[in-house]
């Protein structure tokens, strides 16, 4: 049990005078036995408690006021990061909200066009191009929700298998050439790095998961890109392989290139671009590629691009 300030200090004053005078009448005597010079000593004695105690006092109030100051601002601090963290939830909850909306549109709107007559088999084909882009799109946004939910509970299981590099990476850029992002882009050069080896080689890492941390940082590149190149591949540095995409897009301001990793919040700054999203991306592929036994990291130039990249151990 922890007493009061006023409990605590009274207690300090009491002990501190009791030993004061217990051992001080005991030292004086020691020194004189005059019964005037005993009086003198008595006098500077009571001054010298005085002086002694208030010092004491002073030190003891001023290290307990700065305690609770030091507690009152942690309080502060947490109210206002609890604030903050339940503003971009909600944000983020309003934000979800319009982003599911908008593939459903699409989908309901399409889907009904379907069945109505007037319209020829080219153009009910693109409408089903259509109906299949906003799907996949909305099922990307409820496996990003879902995700996330799952790692802030630890839920998320990583089953690390032997993969060919090489392999993963044609599979990975024949895969997302095919997306709309790319697609929407075609003046903006999409490339591989593949650098020749005389043997494969092989990571050991979760091969879904390793594939979904690539097209969120692709996914990401593209959108934040207007012209140049988006590049991704690996490199090998001594026993370990250094995976990256690269892209010459906008670049992230210094000024929240701390928060870019940040749940709910790095989308807010990043505005100014057409494209949709959940803004998870980045903090789920952190998270996943910790999970894997490495770390997520970018280098960045305001106007002249990223890069984001993550190293792992070979396969041995």
């Amino acid at each position: 049990m922890r007493y009061s300030f006023p409990y605590r200090i009274s207690a300090v004053y009491v002990v501190a005078g009791f030993l004061w005078i217990l051992f001080s009448d005991k030292a004086i005597h020691l020194i004189a036995s005059d019964q005037e010079v005993l009086t003198q000593l008595q006098t500077y004695k009571g001054w010298f408690f005085i002086l002694i105690t208030g010092i004491i006092l002073f030190f003891y109030t001023l290290r307990e006021f700065r305690q609770r100051d030091r507690l009152t601002n942690e309080l502060i601090d947490a109210k206002n990061r609890a604030v903050e963290a339940d503003q971009l939830k909600t944000a983020f909850l309003a934000n979800m909200s319009h982003e599911i909306r908008t593939p459903m549109n699409s989908i309901l709107g399409f889907a009904d066009l379907i069945t109505q007559e007037g319209y020829s088999e080219e153009e009910k084909d693109r409408f089903k191009d259509i109906i299949n882009e906003k799907g996949n799109e909305l099922l990307h946004l409820i496996n990003d929700i879902i995700d996330i939910a799952q790692i802030q509970e630890g839920q998320v299981k990583i089953n690390p298998v032997a993969i060919n590099i090489t392999d993963l990476i044609n599979e990975v850029y024949n895969s997302f050439k095919k997306h709309p992002l790319v697609k929407g882009k075609p003046h903006i050069l999409f490339s591989k790095h593949i650098p020749h080896y005389k043997e494969s080689l092989f990571v050991t890492a979760d091969a879904y998961r390793l594939k979904q941390v690539f097209h969120n940082l692709l996914s990401n590149a593209f959108k934040y890109s207007d012209e140049g190149e988006v590049k991704f591949g690996f490199k090998q540095d001594h026993n370990q392989i250094c995976f990256f995409v690269k892209d010459t897009g906008i670049g992230i301001p210094i000024n929240i290139q701390h928060l870019i990793f940040e749940r709910f919040n790095q989308k807010k700054y990043l505005h100014g671009k057409p494209e949709g999203g959940t803004g998870l991306g980045l903090p789920i592929s952190k998270s996943i590629v910790e999970l894997m036994g490495g770390e997520l990291k970018f280098t960045t130039e305001e106007g002249h691009g990223s890069e984001f990249f993550f190293c792992m151990p070979l396969h041995q």
